[in-house]
Order: C-alpha cells, then sequence, then structure tokens
C-alpha cells in the first residue's frame, strides 16, 4: 500500500550523535537517547520504501539548532525523491529556508525549546500562520493541551501536528483527554509516530478522521521492524480498507494541498 511518513529525522554524522549519547547526562532521563539505532541512523533505505514524507532534524538537547538546520538544508539541496517535505528547527529568526516551497514548516521540540519561553519564538509563529505552513510540535505532556489551544488562539492559520498524538504513555484516560480537547480544531493533526496502542488510534480515528497521519520516528527502531508493527497495529483497529487509506497516505496527501495551495 502507498505510504506517505509524516514523522523522520534525518542525521547526517553518526559519530557526532554516537558521542552525545555515550557522554550525555540526559541519557538515564530521556528514551530518545536510549532507543536510537546508530546502525540505522541513515534514512535513506526508510525513505526509498516511502512514497513521501516530512523530513526533520534529529534532537538532542545538545543539538546545535543552527547546525542542524543547515544539515537540513544541505540534504534539500541533493534531494532528488518527489513529494518528501522539511521541516527545521523552529529558531527566534526566520530563515530564508522558508521560502522553498519544499520546505512546509518548522519543528519545535521541549528538549531544545522551553515552552514557558514561547514569546522568543513569536516572529516563526506569526510566519507559520501568515502562510499557513505548519508546526510540529513535541511540546510537554503537563501543558501540551494549553500550549496548543494558546498557540491556535493567537495564530489562528498555522497548522499543528501533534507529535505521537500526544499521549501519555502510562494513561489512556489522559491520552483520551489530549484528543478531546484538541480534535475540534481543523488545523490540529495527530500522527500515530511511536504509539502502538489500538485503543488510542481507534478512538483518535472515530474523532478525526481526516486528520490522522502515519508517522514512524525514524531513526528511534530499525524501519523494518516499524513496518512489520505498524502494518500488524492498523491491522488490529479493525479499520475498513478506505480508513487504512486515510491513515497510510490520503490525509497526508490532504493536508499537503492544504498547505501548498
Amino acid at each position: 500500500m502507498k505510504m506517505i511518513d509524516c514523522h523522520m529525522h534525518y542525521v547526517k554524522d553518526a559519530s557526532a550523535v554516537k558521542e552525545i549519547v555515550s557522554n550525555s547526562q540526559w541519557k538515564d532521563i530521556y528514551l530518545g537517547y536510549r532507543e536510537i539505532k546508530f546502525e540505522k541512523l541513515d534514512i535513506m533505505d526508510h525513505i526509498y520504501k516511502c512514497d513521501g514524507g516530512f523530513i526533520m532534524p534529529y534532537c538532542f538537547k545538545e543539538t546545535d539548532v543552527n547546525e542542524a538546520n543547515r544539515e537540513l538544508a544541505e540534504l534539500k539541496l541533493k534531494f532528488t525523491r518527489n513529494n518528501f517535505y522539511f521541516l527545521p528547527f523552529i529558531t527566534d529568526s526566520v530563515s530564508e529556508i522558508l521560502e522553498d516551497k519544499n520546505v512546509i514548516g518548522m519543528k519545535e521540540h521541549f528538549y531544545i525549546h522551553d515552552s514557558f519561553k514561547y514569546f522568543e519564538r513569536k516572529k516563526s509563529y506569526t510566519y507559520l500562520s501568515d502562510h499557513k505552513k505548519m508546526l510540529i510540535l513535541h511540546c510537554d505532556n503537563s501543558i501540551r493541551i494549553d500550549y496548543v489551544k494558546y498557540l491556535l488562539e493567537h495564530y489562528p492559520n498555522m497548522i499543528v501536528q501533534v507529535a505521537h498524538m500526544g499521549v501519555f504513555r502510562n494513561s489512556l484516560d489522559a491520552s483520551k483527554l489530549v484528543i478531546d480537547k484538541l480534535s475540534g480544531y481543523d488545523n490540529v493533526y495527530f500522527d500515530i509516530s511511536t504509539v502502538f496502542d489500538t485503543n488510542i488510534i481507534k478512538y483518535a480515528y472515530q474523532k478525526m478522521p481526516d486528520r490522522i497521519l502515519f508517522g514512524t520516528d525514524v531513526p528511534y527502531l530499525q524501519e523494518d521492524v516499524y513496518f512489520e508493527k505498524y502494518n500488524k497495529l492498523i491491522l488490529e483497529c479493525q479499520l475498513d480498507s478506505e480508513s487504512i487509506e486515510k491513515i497510510y497516505y490520503k490525509n497526508a496527501e490532504c493536508l499537503l494541498e492544504r498547505i501548498l495551495l
């Protein structure tokens, strides 16, 4: 089946990533440091198995945002496949990279973006809203609902893709609350990357069938593991073929049409 992966990370230098992880004071705290598969940091094999996707820089607390964005820009310049789009890290200044038609938005991650210092990113939020582009958001669990609502209230034309469906790993009820509170906004999308609970996916799909996106979060796990897990997961959701197609690629195609108009 056709597949558009709406949550992928690019790493240019695997050796640098290994050094960061091995020396980081955060490696025992954050899952992102422990689950990365060093032998799979080159995501090109995964990309060639996809029909399209969204590519972002990989993220650690030690990440140099400007350098990561430069590396993503270099990848974009030499990238030859169609239907792949790029989202650099959000910064306190709007870069000329955003003028490129294949750059559809920006990425914000709580590792490196303090949600309580949102005012530092007002210029970028304004740009995204004015140009109806997207913010892929991974913020702290404790403020996610209020934070997304704030952004949508002040930047109403910005599209927000909530990473990993905003799930709370140990609480189905808390995950459902995020979906309940945000599903009413037609410019909020949820990607299913790293979500392996059929109850959450089915619940979200019932609430907003047109705004659930396929994503893997590669290179956290080997891509063959992802495909096996997700194929099994989607089947276990017991959705009809039209619904499965919407999750795998049709919703992403409609989102891209909305952004690229």
